[in-house]
């Protein structure tokens, strides 16, 4: 096993002779695939691969830096393809992983004879739209909460 299949716990499955990846979305690990697998492992080669910071992925890999930007995780995904000698392949990508391997793509277009993209977003909240989404959120909650205890109250003194 390489060290860039080791970093991102990559696994093969299968032994059909088109090759997909599956990479699964943010806030998720490989697991998710697990009930899509045993319907591809007859027919497929099916690569299974960890984001860094996901999973099991061994956090002394994880460089700040580097995933700031999904450029770092689409070099990752080809790193893994060169590691596993993969020629082409039919990329699975869920979530943020989507538009890793459209970037990845774009870079090694070789490398992927169709691209499936599952709930991708086409773009990503600027960090301060991020930063007013939370905070307008908290205070929602905080209402509704707040709301809710007003009823409880208000039934209970009866």
């Amino acid at each position: 096993m390489g060290v860039v299949e080791e970093a991102h716990n990559a696994k093969i499955l299968g032994s059909g002779q088109q090759v997909i990846v599956l990479a699964h979305g943010f806030g998720t690990d490989q697991s998710v695939w697990k009930h899509l697998v045993p319907h591809l492992v007859d027919e497929y080669t099916v690569i299974l691969y960890d984001n860094m910071g996901a999973g099991t992925t061994n956090p002394d890999y994880f460089d700040f830096s580097r995933y700031s930007t999904l450029e770092g995780f689409a070099y990752d995904l080809l790193a893994i393809l060169e590691e596993l000698h993969v020629e082409s392949c039919i990329f699975v990508g869920h979530s943020v992983s989507g538009m890793v391997g459209v970037i990845a793509s774009i870079s090694r277009p070789d490398l992927f004879s169709k691209i499936v993209m599952l709930s991708a977003s086409p773009r990503y909240v600027t960090q301060s739209a991020l930063v007013l989404l939370i905070i307008r959120s908290s205070w929602l909650i905080m209402y509704k909460f707040h709301s809710l205890i007003f009823l409880y109250i208000c039934f209970t003194m009866q």
